[in-house]
């Protein structure tokens, strides 16, 4: 197989926010895959993505879900579908010359066994007066001499250009921004009947395919097409689905007087075949097709949120290490099996910050290979936490926040809402104005190391969530697509609130590969270029599990990522 090279990683890896790797790596399982799936074996494309999300614009107005929807999207195609590789292009690093290299590589480098998925996010414009579509990058300024400034945007004829440039077999592009029904003329699509055969025949002819979330309307920020596209991947009707049947589900899920009216087509003058279509492999199922596609209601869903996966899984079968327990009579409180005990710090002015004490103990960081959702990264292995440490009973709120800095930088306001959009920087911050105010009740706050978070979250358990997810945690199909008041749902055997969903929460750690073995007291990667951070938060579900591991930026600020502190005891 021919990789993608010098070019294609020169201008995209170093230009976008992420690379998440492909785990369906095996062609023997590939091969078996495709023939259950198919009725025989056929040649399939090498599946690439490039997922464009905006959420901070320089001259524009902030947005909320673009990022968080393309962190879904990303891995969801990995971990779901087989994608080789997704790179990801998100706030600051989605300029206009970063997009503009992106598809410039794929134009260079993509050969006819290949196919690509090109998401976007964002802000879009038209102009009416030259007919003309456009998608806003980060640092786009607005006018310009009171003029549209359009030489800071990239418009819909670029992207076409591009697009018939490559040599993909296969190309999907899917916008959902203001006004990109301007990409193609077409109708909605239905829901159609076809046979494997029909699969069959679509994957070995080429294909240029737009979905787009409206014609020349204004799309709103809390996007009703890509939760509906989220949901059509997230539980497909049949393993094996073509562009036009996922336009088709999603038009029906919309369709209503006050829905969006999505559009979806071909793309004019590209090279294309009225036989060839972008078909998804799920190989996460084990449904074999049948000859029919029905219509479902709408079923909310996300995917995990992970970085690029490069530490080795546990193989199916393999056995796990044992987990040490307490002596003969002994209750392991590092186990979680007790609810912690609580301390309260006075912020002044009736502002409160509870502490729950987790005791040190023993236990199997990571999750198993069997665990939906899981990344490669999560690599299970034996973790000894050798001392305690009071955990913050909640996420910091709002109140906690300003009390200490201030300020209150939140998208979603509320005093007992927690502190979002803040920087893994912003906590230092936080850390550096708190430590003064506090420092009679002796000890030091800081965040807690990723070993510790999972830790404290797990409290005992062993699976995807430490307890009932919708009774433990506020996510995508409960949250309203808000943040919700901290304590609002069960806490943990420690004690602990919302360590599933509200926001996702700051980690101290480098993002990096985990060890092998039992470690103690780890604390991640020596140097890197992600901090870490856990938990999930309202718009994800599958990311909500305890073993699921995030990265961003330390500068990075997202409406759904928090923190919660940790104070070590005076020694």
């Amino acid at each position: 197989m021919k990789i993608l090279k010098s070019l294609l990683l020169a201008m995209i890896v170093c230009a976008l926010g992420g690379v998440v790797a492909g785990q369906v790596n095996d062609p023997r399982l590939i091969e078996v895959r495709v023939e259950e799936l198919l009725g025989e074996a056929v040649p399939i494309p090498r599946y690439y993505a490039l997922v464009i999300g905006i959420n901070n614009y320089v001259h524009w107005q902030d947005l909320r879900q673009a990022v968080p929807d393309a962190r879904e999207i990303s891995n969801l195609l990995v971990t779901r579908y087989g994608f080789t590789k997704v790179y990801m292009m998100l706030d600051e690093n989605a300029t206009r010359d970063n997009i503009t290299k992106g598809m410039r590589a794929f134009a260079d480098k993509l050969s006819d066994k290949d196919a690509l998925l090109i998401f976007y996010a964002g802000h879009g414009y038209f102009d009416k007066l030259l007919n003309r579509g456009y998608w806003v990058p980060h640092e786009a300024r607005d006018r310009i001499d009171s003029e549209p400034a359009t030489t800071d945007w990239f418009s819909n004829n670029e992207l076409h250009d591009y697009v018939a440039a490559m040599r993909a077999r296969h190309i999907l592009v899917v916008s959902d921004s203001c006004f990109s029904g301007s990409l193609f003329r077409g109708g909605v699509s239905g829901l159609t009947s076809k046979d494997p055969a029909w699969y069959r025949q679509a994957l070995q002819q080429p294909s240029r395919w737009a979905i787009s979330s409206g014609d020349l309307e204004q799309v709103p920020d809390e996007s009703e097409f890509t939760q509906q596209f989220l949901n059509a991947l997230q539980h497909p009707l049949e393993p094996v689905f073509s562009a036009s049947d996922l336009a088709g589900r999603i038009a029906v899920e919309l369709a209503g007087p006050e829905g969006t009216k999505p559009l979806s087509g071909r793309l004019r003058n590209v090279r294309d075949s009225q036989y060839g279509e972008f078909v998804f492999l799920d190989f996460g199922s084990g449904v074999k097709p049948s000859n029919h596609t029905v219509p479902v209601s709408a079923v909310s869903a996300s995917t995990v949120d992970h970085p690029p996966p490069s530490s080795p899984s546990v193989e199916a079968g393999a056995s796990e290490p044992p987990v040490k327990s307490a002596p003969d009579g002994v209750q392991d409180k590092g186990m979680g099996t007790n609810t912690g005990d609580v301390r309260t710090i006075d912020l002044g002015g009736g502002v409160l910050l509870d502490l729950v004490w987790i005791a040190p103990g023993i236990y199997m960081m990571g999750s198993p290979a069997g665990e939906f959702g899981r990344a490669k990264d999560e690599q299970q292995h034996q973790v000894a936490i050798s001392k305690g440490f009071w955990m913050g009973k909640y996420e910091v709120t709002q109140e906690q926040w300003k009390a200490v800095m201030h300020s209150n930088p939140s998208s979603f306001t509320g005093t007992r809402h927690p502190v979002e959009k803040i920087s893994w920087s912003d906590c230092h911050e936080f850390f550096r104005a708190l430590n003064p105010l506090v420092v009679a009740n002796g000890g030091v706050f800081r965040l807690p190391t990723e070993a510790e978070w999972e830790y404290a979250c797990r409290a005992g358990t062993t699976g995807p969530y430490a307890g009932s997810l919708d009774e433990m945690g506020w996510h995508v199909s409960n949250s309203g697509s808000t943040t919700q008041p901290v304590g609002g749902k069960q806490p943990n055997a420690w004690g602990l609130h919302d360590m599933h969903g509200n926001v996702s929460e700051w980690c101290q750690d480098w993002y990096g590969d985990y060890p092998n073995g039992l470690v103690t007291d780890p604390s991640g990667a020596g140097a890197g270029d992600y901090r870490v951070f856990r938990g999930g938060g309202w718009s994800s579900i599958a990311n909500c599990r305890s073993a699921s591991r995030g990265w961003y930026w330390s500068s990075g600020r997202d409406g759904d990522r928090g923190f919660r502190v940790v104070l070590d005891p005076a020694q």
